[in-house]
């Protein structure tokens, strides 16, 4: 999985964007973007899954021990919202990525804790909810890291456009059909 997430988030080339036509910049930027969007995607549900773990490990730090499923599904609201952290755009990404790399990340999801473990949440041993809050603070950390290495060439390559027409390289007019 690491090797996935690793290609996913790859720069594309360490060319220089000043030899790159204003048309390659645009495909490399969407690319990226889109490649973003996935990663954010991958994060969210990394951040919903771990949001549930860490929940039901303070219910039993309560003393209230292991819920069953209806309690879990009871409180999604609340302990899915707990750590919200911005509006973002509300839209589903469109993820359109070579499925093998982006399956590999989804798969490493499922491998630490999938929709059936979560499920039965209230069955797990306290040690594999330590492990499984651990192992995803971890790839959460990892897909975080790789998505602000993408903001940053996103924003270089988008820089590099912006400079183009300002300065008269690129023309709007390109653009018309």
């Amino acid at each position: 999985m690491a090797d996935a997430l690793d290609r996913l988030a790859a720069p594309n080339s360490d060319e220089p964007l000043t030899g790159l036509t204003t048309e390659e910049l645009r495909r490399r930027r969407n690319d990226l973007q889109r490649t973003e969007e996935a990663l954010s995607y991958v994060r969210r549900v990394l951040q919903g899954r771990l949001d549930i773990v860490l929940d039901e490990r303070k219910h039993r730090a309560e003393g209230t021990g292991g819920r069953d499923v209806s309690s879990v599904v009871a409180d999604l609201p609340k302990i899915l919202a707990e750590h919200l952290t911005s509006s973002g755009r509300g839209a589903l990404p469109s993820l359109t990525l070579p499925s093998g790399e982006f399956d590999d990340v989804l798969t490493e999801v499922d491998h630490i804790i999938d929709a059936a473990r979560i499920g039965s949440i209230g069955r797990l041993s306290d040690a594999e909810l330590t492990e499984a809050a651990e192992a995803l603070t971890e790839l959460e950390h990892r897909v975080s890291r790789h998505r602000r290495t993408l903001h940053t060439s996103i924003d270089a390559l988008q820089e590099e456009i912006i400079r183009r027409y300002k300065s008269g390289e690129a023309s709007v007019d390109a653009l018309l059909p």
